[in-house]
């Protein structure tokens, strides 16, 4: 991919995100109904969110730094970076799945004694 190309679709990519994220902000506001995005109460929660996507990512590193050997500098980043990513997001997408399994399995537990 030509560096002026990546650059566009990066561009647009953050764009996007910055978009999606001033959306979300405004979205929060109108339908919340404390006018604090980041209450210091959340600070909690937002840093267990935080590690909790962070962790995965930082255990699979070590498991994928190999692939970035033997191979010259740009090639082997671009691998390791792919890689570890797939990596990641298959075992993100593990945790979430056990995670809502989970509340779902409280939450019909939870049922089923208040009806007896």
């Amino acid at each position: 991919m030509p560096v002026r190309r990546a650059t566009f679709v990066g561009d647009y990519g953050v764009a996007g995100l910055l978009w999606l994220g001033g959306s979300y902000v405004r979205w929060l506001k109108a339908n919340v109904q404390t006018a604090r995005v980041w209450p210091v109460q959340e600070k909690r929660r937002y840093g267990i969110w935080a590690l909790a996507l962070t962790l995965p990512y930082l255990a699979i590193v070590p498991f994928t730094i190999h692939l970035a050997e033997d191979r010259p500098l740009i090639y082997g980043l671009h691998r390791f970076v792919h890689d570890s990513f797939t990596a990641y997001l298959i075992v993100v997408a593990l945790l979430l799945l056990v995670l809502g399994f989970g509340l779902r399995l409280r939450a019909s537990r939870l049922r089923a004694e208040r009806k007896i």
